[in-house]
């Protein structure tokens, strides 16, 4: 008999394993292609996450399996909101404004739809 038994597969957006060796800045995050509910031979359930390599394995099954991470929240501790003024989200007065001297601008116009 099998040791463990998937019975059902879900999607994991936004999800990773993780991997860590002994050096914890050498962590390596893989995303999930999936959930899967699997069954454990001695009747037990438990959610595992499903990883893509040569072939599809669950996730805890690779060596150094360090636990999951949601990969969006790994990217919240890099934002700096103070590093955005005003002036960064202030609307240009017209498309083209910017033109040099004798440059016609894009060969498509888009508020008629006509080639210049």
């Amino acid at each position: 008999m099998p040791k463990q038994k998937i019975l059902q597969i879900m999607p994991a957006a936004d999800w990773g394993a993780s991997y860590a060796d002994d050096d914890p800045d050498q962590e390596q995050v893989v995303p999930l292609i999936g959930w899967a509910l699997v069954q454990e031979a001695g009747g037990g359930t438990a959610v595992v996450g499903l990883v893509a390599g040569d072939e599809v394995e669950l996730a805890d099954a690779r060596p150094h399996f360090a636990g999951y991470v949601y990969i969006a929240d790994m990217f919240v501790d890099d934002y700096d909101p103070e590093a955005f003024d005003e002036a960064d989200f202030e609307d240009d007065d017209e498309v083209g404004s910017e033109l040099e001297d004798g440059d016609e601008g894009p060969p498509f116009d888009p508020k008629t739809g006509l080639l210049n």
